[in-house]
Formats: C-alpha cells, sequence, structure tokens
C-alpha cells in the first residue's frame, strides 16, 4: 500500500508508525517530494510508481474532490471516505462510503 500525504514525509511516517500501521504500507510520498498539489495527480503517480503499481489497476482512497478528481485523471479507481453524500467531493466518487471500515469490508468481499 502506498500514502500519499499531504504532510512532509517524514511526519506522515512518524503518525503511521505512531498509530500502528507504519509496517503495513510499502511507500510514502510526502506532499515534499513532488512539485504540484492535489487536484495534479504527481503525488499518486509517484505512490503508484514506488509500489510497482500501474494506476489503471489501483485505486486512490481519499475525503475530497481534488482526491477523486486526481485518481480520475490517472485513471485509477476513486473511492471517497464521506459521511456528507453532500459534499463537492461525492459527485466525482466512482465508489462511495461513510468510513474505512465499510470501504475495507466491501473491497475485500469483492
Amino acid at each position: 500500500m502506498g500514502i500519499a500525504a499531504l504532510t512532509d514525509a517524514a511526519t506522515a511516517e512518524l503518525i503511521l508508525d505512531k498509530n500502528g500501521v507504519l509496517s503495513f504500507v510499502d511507500a510514502i510520498v510526502g506532499s515534499d517530494e513532488v512539485p504540484f498539489g492535489r487536484p495534479d495527480p504527481d503525488i499518486f503517480v509517484e505512490a503508484f510508481k514506488r509500489i510497482g503499481v500501474n494506476p489503471t489497476m489501483g485505486a486512490v482512497i481519499g475525503s475530497t474532490e481534488y482526491d477523486a478528481l486526481s485518481a480520475r485523471k490517472i485513471n485509477a479507481l476513486s473511492i471517497v471516505i464521506s459521511r456528507d453524500s453532500a459534499k463537492k467531493s461525492v459527485k466525482f466518487a466512482e465508489l462511495l462510503f461513510r468510513d474505512l471500515i465499510e470501504a475495507a469490508a466491501e473491497i475485500l468481499s469483492s
């Protein structure tokens, strides 16, 4: 799994480690490592590159319209996590879930 973080890579690594999930992550790309932020897809392209996955075979999971738009620009599956169906991000989502637990259950059962 790759992480495309809004923070710098070092901070993202600390947060993931503190929350006990760093061992599940294969690559972290920080906002400090790409020239442009979302909705430019650079950060996601780099994350897919580092984990060796073609974006068309992967998914971007996020909570904003910028995440969803970035996914669409690289032909990755756009998954949005949102409890608010009125949010702008919802209209760009290919899949919409209320939380990560619901998303994981659906994805793992497919």
